[in-house]
């Protein structure tokens, strides 16, 4: 075989800088495809967690009436934690708390209407999407932890059956 004219062999500088080269191409793509991915995770995670909880569709066990519930909705508007304290001791109010864990959903309704508070309990199980409604009698809003107990001893309970419900964009 016969050698080219102005051929000569590549040295180890040229070697080194040929790998050096592909190696940075590499990397640079690596870089690009990283970029693009977060840029796709984060989007995926504005998504999820606009959406993160369910919508419930809740019937009552003896079909007298369906509420349907945005539960991401209620996290949404949560009063924060310390202002839970001043808005119990507060008239003319109304407002939702919600709480999740692992085993249910609690929800806590109050209404504070001339003196007096007012509302319902509503406890869902994530299991089987059982649904216990609780409504204590009306008590003064400067009730003692007693009296409370006492009225949530007493409540009225019904039961009924919760499904996620599709969401819907109107």
């Amino acid at each position: 075989m016969a050698k080219k004219k102005g051929y000569r062999p590549k040295g180890p500088i040229q070697i080194l800088a040929s790998i050096g080269l592909v190696i940075a191409i590499l990397w640079t793509a690596k870089g690009l495809f990283q970029a693009g991915g977060a840029g796709y995770k984060e989007i995926k995670n504005k998504v999820s967690s606009s959406s993160g909880l369910p919508v419930l569709k809740c019937v009552a066990n003896d079909k007298t009436h369906t509420d349907i519930i945005d539960l991401q909705l209620l996290k949404d508007n949560n009063p924060p934690q310390a202002n839970l304290k001043k808005l119990g001791k507060s008239n003319n109010v109304s407002y939702e708390h919600i709480m999740v864990d692992d085993k249910e959903y609690f929800i806590n309704y109050k209404r504070h209407e001339n003196g007096y508070s007012k509302g319902y309990i509503l406890k869902i199980n994530r299991n089987t999407g059982v649904a216990e409604y609780i409504f204590p009698k009306s008590l003064p809003i400067t009730s003692t932890l007693a009296e409370n107990i006492d009225a949530m001893m007493e409540a009225k309970r019904f039961f009924g059956v919760c499904e996620k419900a599709k969401r819907k964009k109107l």
